[in-house]
C-alpha cells in the first residue's frame, strides 16, 4: 500500500468550437482524465475511435497512441482535465487495472460531487502554482517545491487530499467495468519490485544484467527469466522506458537544458540523446516540448497549471 502515489500535474477547463480536426498529439508520460460537460467529438486512442458525449469520463494512459478528431454536432465541446501521477511504484494504474478508455459517469450519483472536487482541486492548484509562478513561461524547473514554507505546505496538503478523494470517486465509478481478471492485483516479486526501484534511481548510470541480478540476488538468467514472466517484458526494454519516461517529465515540467535531460538519463552527447528520443517518441526532445508546452489553438482554455 505504500507504493501508491498521486501527483497533480494540471488541470484544464477546455471549451472548442464545433469544428473539424485530425490532431495527433505526441505521447504524454502522465494519466489524463476528461469530464465530458457537453457536446461530441471523436477520439482515437492506439488507432481505436471513440464517441464522446455528455457525461462521458475518458481515461487517457501515459504514452499512448492519440489524435483529436472532429468536434460533431453543433454544440461547443466542454470538458474538464486532470494531468496527474497514478501510480504504484513504477506503474500506472491506468495500465495495471486496464482502465476503460471510454464509460459513463453522468448517471452515476458522484456525477455533481466529480465536478466540484475538480474546481476545488484547480482552484488549489492556482493558489500553490501563484506562490512560484511569476512569468508566461509554461515550463519551469520543479526544484522551486522542494522547499515550501508552512502555508504552501497546507495548500499542497489540500491538493493531494483532493486529488486522492477525486481519484477515489473515478476508480468506484469504472470498478464495475474493468475486466475481473485485471480488478486483482498483479503478483510481482518482491526482487523484481526491488530492481526496478534500482533502475528508476540509478537511470543515469550504466545498467547491466549483472548488475541488476547482483542486486536482486539471482543468477543473471534467472533474472531474467523472472523479470519477463512478472512484467511481460525484458530487462532491458523496461530501462529503457523508463529513460524516456523520466526524460518526457523532465521536458515538459522543467527549464533543464535538452543537454542536462540527456545526462540526467545517462546521455553524454546531447545529439546521441535526440536521436534515441526521436527513434522513441517521433519527435526531437525540442519538437516535444514545444508540441505539449506551447500553446494549442482553436479553443478557449484556462492557463494550463503544473503543480
Amino acid at each position: 500500500m505504500d507504493k501508491i502515489s498521486v501527483k497533480l500535474r494540471w488541470s484544464d477547463h477546455y471549451k472548442y468550437s464545433p469544428q473539424l480536426m485530425h490532431v495527433s498529439r505526441p505521447s504524454n508520460p502522465h494519466s489524463i482524465f476528461w469530464i465530458i460537460l457537453g457536446g461530441n467529438r471523436e477520439l482515437s486512442i492506439n488507432n481505436i475511435t471513440y464517441e464522446l458525449s455528455e457525461g462521458d469520463l475518458v481515461c487517457i494512459p501515459p504514452h499512448c497512441q492519440r489524435t483529436d478528431l472532429s468536434i460533431t454536432g453543433d454544440k461547443d465541446m466542454e470538458y474538464l482535465v486532470v494531468g496527474c501521477d497514478f501510480k504504484i511504484g513504477s506503474f500506472n494504474l491506468l495500465d495495471w487495472y486496464r482502465f476503460p478508455v471510454v464509460s459513463t459517469v453522468m448517471d452515476s450519483e458522484d456525477w455533481e460531487q466529480i465536478q466540484r472536487l475538480w474546481y476545488q482541486l484547480d482552484v488549489s492548484g492556482r493558489s500553490l502554482l501563484h506562490e512560484f509562478i511569476t512569468t508566461d513561461d509554461p515550463t519551469y524547473d520543479e526544484s522551486q517545491f522542494k522547499m515550501l514554507n508552512v502555508h504552501q505546505t497546507l495548500i499542497n496538503l489540500r491538493i493531494n487530499a483532493i486529488l486522492s478523494e477525486w481519484l477515489e470517486i473515478i476508480m468506484k465509478n469504472v470498478m464495475p467495468v474493468i475486466p475481473v481478471m485485471h480488478g486483482l492485483p498483479n503478483v510481482i516479486d518482491e526482487r523484481i519490485n526491488r530492481a526496478c526501484s534500482y533502475i528508476d534511481t540509478h537511470l543515469a548510470e550504466k545498467l547491466t544484467i549483472k548488475i541488476l541480478a547482483d542486486h536482486s540476488f539471482l543468477s543473471q538468467s534467472q533474472f531474467q527469466l523472472l523479470f519477463r514472466k512478472s512484467l511481460g517484458i525484458s530487462p532491458m526494454k523496461y530501462i529503457q522506458q523508463q529513460r524516456f519516461e523520466y526524460a518526457s517529465q523532465l521536458l515538459l515540467s522543467t527549464n533543464k537544458a535538452i543537454r542536462e535531460i540527456g545526462q540526467s538519463i545517462g546521455f553524454d552527447d546531447q545529439r546521441h540523446f535526440s536521436i534515441w528520443y526521436k527513434q522513441a517518441c517521433g519527435l526531437s526532445p525540442t519538437q516535444y516540448r514545444q508540441q505539449w508546452c506551447g500553446p494549442e489553438q482553436g479553443h478557449t482554455v484556462l492557463p494550463r497549471k503544473t503543480v
